[in-house]
């Protein structure tokens, strides 16, 4: 059998995936999972009906916007560190 049939029939990784992407992945793979809670709770707070928000019974969360800046506070500043963090190495990397 040859190398594309095997990377066809592989279940899991995708044959449209280069080995860099997966490698990135798999590197920042926790800013990854990170970076996606809280950029979804963003979106989530700005198309939150209020029914759903009242659920939460909180006097802080009143409205979607509310969680929308939750999430911009937590979540943002960690993400933008982490890439100042990288973008460093990287070029580091290159004087080299």
């Amino acid at each position: 059998m040859d190398s594309n049939r095997i990377k066809l029939a592989h279940p899991i990784i995708s044959p449209y995936l280069s080995k860099p992407m997966i490698r990135f992945a798999i590197k920042h793979i926790h800013i990854l999972i990170y970076a996606g809670f809280w950029l979804s709770m963003i979106n989530y707070g700005l198309l939150a009906p209020p029914e759903r928000l009242s659920l939460l019974e909180s006097n802080i969360i009143t409205k979607g916007w509310h969680l929308s800046l939750l999430g911009v506070f937590f979540g943002l500043p960690v993400i933008i560190l982490y890439s100042f963090r990288f973008r460093k190495r990287d070029t580091a990397i290159q004087k080299i």
